[in-house]
């Protein structure tokens, strides 16, 4: 269980390198990760990846820059995403080889997707999650590939050796349900599931208690299907509130 906490400005800010099956990552602010010292490399952030095996680990109501699934060292399977929000960017931040990163401002940084998940990444889920931000998504696609110019929500198959082939089977084995995202302000189901009611979570039975820190936090805190999207994830806040720290 890695709950209710906070990994950024890594090199990766989580991986599972053949291991972490039955493994629930919830709750946490997961952001500004980036390869080596290249700040311009957009990389993975919520993931059970980088070896071959991961399998059977849930993602519920993390912040990410994106969501993905590298085929480094091997692939994953049967990984499932419930109610994150996934930024599709990341914050600005300072670069440890010098400069500042800012997704939002310098067009050759990249990959930018929301939800990505590189080949050979087979049979993944993707529910309920709420993809982009409100009023920033000009210029992204819905579905885009690596070698697109425009960043996409989602970037399936992808693979960043040439000839950056896309492999069509993660496309063909994903799921993806009751997902909203701020390209086309919608949300999509799959239209093979009739069900199109989400529980409010996949793992806990009630509002767990660092929801009720502080003046209180709303959970779920993203409800794709809310007229409210997204409320405040306390991992986040604390985060953003800095130190000394006081409980928003």
């Amino acid at each position: 269980m890695i709950e209710n906490g906070i990994s950024v400005r890594a090199n990766k800010v989580l991986v599972a390198r053949s291991a972490g099956a039955g493994s629930v990552v919830g709750y946490n602010y997961m952001d500004m990760s980036y390869i080596n010292t290249n700040g311009a490399w957009v990389e993975t952030g919520l993931n059970a990846s980088h070896m071959v095996g991961p399998h059977h680990v849930l993602f519920e109501g993390n912040y990410g820059q994106n969501a993905d699934s590298d085929n480094t060292h091997g692939n994953s399977i049967y990984l499932t995403f419930f109610r994150n929000h996934l930024r599709g960017v990341r914050a600005p931040f300072d670069n440890q080889a010098g400069g500042r990163i800012d997704d939002a401002t310098q067009t050759r940084n990249g990959p930018k997707r929301c939800a990505g998940l590189m080949a050979y990444s087979y049979w993944m889920s993707f529910v309920g999650n709420v993809l982009g931000a409100s009023g920033q998504m000009q210029g992204w696609a819905y579905e885009a590939s690596f070698t697109d110019v425009k960043p996409g929500i989602w970037m399936l198959g992808w693979d960043s050796v040439k000839p950056y082939p896309t492999d069509a089977q993660v496309a063909a084995t994903v799921l993806r349900h009751g997902n909203f995202d701020y390209v086309t302000n919608t949300v999509k189901w799959s239209p093979g599931i009739a069900d199109r009611t989400l529980p409010n979570s996949l793992y806990l039975t009630r509002k767990p208690a660092f929801f009720e820190a502080g003046s209180g936090y709303t959970w779920p805190w993203v409800d794709s299907l809310g007229a409210t999207k997204l409320y405040k994830l306390p991992a986040k806040a604390r985060y953003d509130a800095g130190t000394p720290f006081t409980q928003p």
